[in-house]
């Protein structure tokens, strides 16, 4: 089964990567979707798509979850 999980993460912190790992606790895979993307340099959105996928490769780990996230995420912002 596979699972949407969809956010700004402006920014990514630790209580978005319990989510992660609860919603993988019941799905062999998730997608992540980095909302409000288009938007940065803002008060509310202070981070680009970039940026804030970067901390979410990174600074978690996520990467070793065996998650197609950049993949993902790239072809998501192409689309917009």
């Amino acid at each position: 089964m596979r699972a949407l999980y969809i956010g700004r993460f402006q920014p990514f912190h630790l209580g978005h990567l319990h989510v992660v790992k609860l919603i993988l606790n019941s799905s062999k895979e998730i997608i992540i979707a980095i909302g409000s993307s288009q938007v940065s340099h803002t008060i509310q959105n202070p981070f680009t798509f970039y940026l804030s996928l970067t901390f979410i490769e990174m600074h978690y780990g996520l990467s070793t979850l065996k998650l197609s996230l950049r993949h993902l995420m790239l072809s998501m912002q192409m689309n917009l």
